[in-house]
């Protein structure tokens, strides 16, 4: 080998020595960087210096109360915008699975992106391209961690999806149905994107009927059906025979007359709840006449009861299914359409004293024939509710109806004279709220018999305009 050749092959060996050396000192002073820019850090922002545990836990308070428009890929909201803050947060989030077991998809709204950002807010495209996005193959990948999925959809996009995902975990669905589409917009052929799902409990089905939708019904344990038909309430009923809690909204047209005859009477053994409620999400013209459905149902375990904003309210009906089935109700709530008083309330309403089990009363717009004769009653009749232990009244003025400072007047004397009662169950909690913008003033000698009850243990609320009163 020529010498000079040997020389050069030696420097060359040298030159990649000292390289190497100087490599493993730049990562050295990188680390050291890293740890002086740490400590930097944890003196400029203490939080940083929270064990990642803690971090996590503050992460899982950060949700916003309520999602405008579905949405939950927002980068100005958790959990994404947690994971821009800086690279310690960013580890902290994606390693927090309770931020990611929640997931809202909108296939209907317009594309929004935030500052030029390549994050989506809102899914947008429809279903034939969806399943080939780069975002369906994430979401099929995580689609084992999703406890809550909320669809906003038609029932194209759904069949499209059927064979996307599996969701072994998944607890709580929501579909819901675009104004745009409506009933009318869905098939005969059920949805069977969700009938093998094993651990489903809860479902609301908004706008869409409960036969078009293939799910596990006999291990479902809550259930609320958005804008139905009362054939439709029934029918869902009839799905889920396990069912514990559920909760309707039910649309009759206008021109719709229901007669006691038109469906048979349902048998629900296992329903320890039930709601009516009315829903405004969509005008479609129609009234709501929720209470119609009390006609064609038994429950022979209810404990709870609410009927809130309904319309056509007939305690006749109320009074029927209390016979049919003789429920142990505990909790009553009658809330009748804002538009509409207690009506016939005071002359229909089931026997109170027939119900021995029932705590807690709830009483929306008071009419004056109803709380008179109530309260006429309550203060020496042991057999009046007498396990009562919960009155609550939310009062409003409009005639005919007591107002917050009438009610108070009437109450006060049957309420003191109730704590001697043997026979009866102490009440541990009156509440008297105004429903309105008003705040209303009271006298002293209004207040003074509440002041007394509480200083017996009784809880007393008395508030207006959202403020509470001095007791």
């Amino acid at each position: 080998m020529h010498p000079a050749n040997a020389a050069l092959r030696t420097q060359v060996a040298q030159v990649l020595v000292d390289i190497s050396n100087l490599e493993t000192r730049l990562k050295e002073k990188q680390a050291e960087l890293a740890r002086l820019q740490h400590q930097l850090d944890v003196v400029t922002y203490p939080v940083l210096s929270l064990p990642p545990e803690i971090v996590s836990e503050i992460f899982g308070l950060c949700f916003p109360t309520e999602r405008m428009g579905m949405d939950a890929l927002n980068s100005d909201e958790a959990p994404l915008l947690l994971s821009q803050i800086c690279g310690q947060w960013r580890r902290i989030a994606l390693s927090t699975p309770a931020l990611w077991r929640e997931l809202d998809i909108n296939l209907l709204c317009a594309s929004r992106r935030a500052h030029g950002s390549e994050i989506t807010k809102t899914i947008t495209a429809p279903a034939s391209k969806f399943v080939n996005t780069k975002f369906a193959k994430t979401f099929r990948r995580h689609a084992s961690a999703i406890q809550w999925l909320d669809l906003n959809i038609t029932d194209n996009e759904l069949d499209e999806m059927t064979q996307l995902v599996n969701f072994p975990i998944l607890r709580k669905l929501c579909v819901r149905a675009s104004e745009e589409y409506g009933r009318e917009g869905f098939s005969d052929d059920p949805i069977e994107m969700f009938d093998e799902v094993p651990q489903l409990s809860e479902v609301l089905l908004h706008y869409i009927p409960a036969h078009l939708v293939a799910l596990p019904w006999r291990q479902l344990r809550k259930f609320t059906g958005d804008f139905y038909d009362i054939p439709q309430c029934l029918t869902a009923l009839e799905l889920m025979p396990n069912i514990t809690e559920s909760a309707f909204s039910i649309e009759v047209e206008e021109d719709d007359s229901i007669e006691d005859g038109d469906f048979d009477v349902i048998s629900h053994a296992e329903m320890r709840s039930f709601t009516l409620f009315h829903s405004e999400s969509i005008d479609t013209g129609g009234e709501a006449h929720n209470a119609k459905i009390l006609k064609f149902l038994t429950f022979p375990k209810l404990e709870s009861l609410e009927l809130l904003d309904v319309e056509d309210y007939d305690a006749d009906d109320l009074h029927q299914l209390v016979e049919r089935g003789s429920p142990p109700l505990q909790r009553l709530v009658v809330h009748p359409h804002s538009n509409e008083g207690l009506g016939q309330l005071a002359v229909g309403m089931p026997p109170l004293s027939e119900q021995p089990h029932l705590t807690e009363l709830e009483i929306w717009y008071p009419e004056q024939i109803f709380t008179s004769l109530f309260f006429d009653f309550f203060g020496h009749d042991d057999s009046l509710v007498p396990g009562l232990q919960k009155l609550s009244f939310y009062c409003r003025f409009k005639e005919g109806e007591d107002s917050q400072n009438d009610l108070l007047r009437l109450a006060a004397g049957p309420l003191t004279e109730r704590m001697s009662l043997e026979r009866v169950a102490q009440m541990r909690v009156f509440r008297v709220d105004a429903v309105g913008n008003v705040f209303s003033s009271h006298r002293e000698e209004d207040l003074l018999p509440f002041r007394k009850l509480k200083e017996q243990g009784m809880e007393v609320y008395i508030t207006s305009n959202g403020k509470a009163n001095r007791i």
